[in-house]
């Protein structure tokens, strides 16, 4: 397990992940050129707790399809373009980005926002009391190819991903409906899946997803080693990752661009 202290071993820790992933990928070249001809496939998620799991929120099915179905019945007067009511997907990620418990787990394609949301209580709470942070990486191809035996990153409105989501708002399984979709919908099963950016949300935290079937935790997967790896900010160091993130210019009005988080770090300055 590795620990750093600061953003500059951040980035020395992902630079030796890049190098690995050549090594052992199709893509190993003498002549990639540019760095944005590099491929680099890893997903990120920052815990402000190293010890929390990575689990999503809600499991029951009855409370999970209640709180979907009221959500989409309510959110209509509240909220100026909605997906269609029947695209689930969609649905499912606007309510995780607005923090409705849902069977997602949120991941970024952005090391530095995953950084933020595991430091970001140090840059604006006046109270925060420092422990162990943590920034969880993911090989999302690699974490289909096992669970799902397809070495893709479908989007979240895809075909393919719906067994896995129509549960959270319906037990009825359609009419010609596959045993592995029956499977699927019923067993422990993980996917990850490209977030759709048609929410200003999912677009700046560069958003993507896993979504669960069953509340094991992810680090608990059998197989986890395969695909998931976990780097540890000691609580010393959080209070100095906040303050070179900061610098860096992220905050809340940049990843929730919205008026509320705008004026919240506008009001901010003079307290």
């Amino acid at each position: 397990m590795t620990e750093i202290a600061s953003l500059g071993d951040f980035v020395s820790v992902l630079k030796v992940q890049l190098e690995q992933r050549f090594r052992s990928s199709l893509y190993r070249r003498n002549d990639l050129g540019p760095p944005v001809a590099r491929p680099f496939d890893f997903w990120y998620r920052g815990e402000s707790n190293r010890k929390w799991d990575l689990r999503p929120k809600v499991f029951r099915r009855a409370y999970e399809r209640d709180l979907t179905n009221r959500f989409r019945v309510l959110s209509a007067s509240r909220h100026l373009k909605l997906p269609d009511y029947d695209n689930h997907g969609l649905f499912l990620s606007l309510m995780q980005h607005y923090g409705l418990p849902t069977r997602l787990l949120d991941w970024s394609t952005s090391p530095l926002v995953a950084v933020y949301f595991a430091v970001q209580e140090a840059i604006y709470s006046r109270t925060y009391e420092a422990t162990d942070a943590s920034i969880w990486i993911l090989q999302p191809y690699r974490l289909n190819e096992i669970e799902i035996k397809e070495a893709t990153t479908p989007s979240i409105e895809a075909w393919s991903v719906r067994k896995f989501i129509r549960p959270a708002f319906s037990d009825i399984i359609p009419s010609g409906a596959s045993r592995r979709e029956v499977s699927i919908a019923l067993s422990n099963k993980v996917c990850a899946v490209m977030g759709a950016e048609t929410d200003t949300r999912i677009f700046a935290q560069q958003g993507s997803f896993t979504i669960h079937t069953s509340e094991m935790p992810l680090q608990n997967h059998k197989r986890a080693k395969d695909f998931l790896g976990q780097i540890i900010i000691p609580a010393n160091s959080v209070r100095l990752l906040a303050d070179e993130l900061f610098l860096c210019g992220f905050r809340k009005s940049t990843l929730f661009p919205d008026l509320t988080s705008l004026a919240e770090d506008l009001a901010a300055r003079y307290e």
